[in-house]
């Protein structure tokens, strides 16, 4: 009978290990360790231990217009993509870093409706802020 007083308090300390584990899973395959910061309209910024996942943000934008995108990105390690995709899910511009990189472009509107700014970390390290309007 001890024995399986011992069982269930082993899964049972196991279950609580899992819970308070410092891992945020997000999104299925998505792992966001030491994950801070604030997505908001037309500005994302977070700090990581480890990131592999998306961030995304949305903005209304009409063609002739151009979309100003601004990025400050430390990578230690890894992969971060960062991408901007039109209404009609075309991709307007794009850059990969692997190493600490900023840089503004200005992206010229083809298609009227809602864009999106879309971050993935590719099991990346460090952090990123970036910043969009249209101009």
């Amino acid at each position: 009978m001890r024995g399986v007083y011992v069982v269930a308090l082993i899964v049972f300390l196991i279950v609580i290990l899992l819970l308070l584990h410092p891992f945020d899973r997000g999104r299925v395959g998505e792992i966001r360790v030491g994950f801070a910061g604030y997505n908001v309209p037309g500005h994302i910024a977070y700090t990581y231990t480890i990131f592999s996942g998306v961030e995304s943000g949305i903005l209304q934008a009409s063609r002739g217009e151009n979309i100003s995108l601004s990025f400050n990105a430390t990578v230690r390690r890894g992969t971060l993509h960062i991408r901007v995709i039109d209404p009609e899910e075309n991709l307007l511009w794009a850059v990969s870093l692997n190493h600490s990189r900023r840089g503004d472009v200005e992206i010229p509107v083809r298609a009227s409706g809602i864009h999106r700014v879309v971050i993935e970390g590719d099991e990346t390290s460090g952090g990123f802020e970036v910043l969009w309007h249209t101009s």
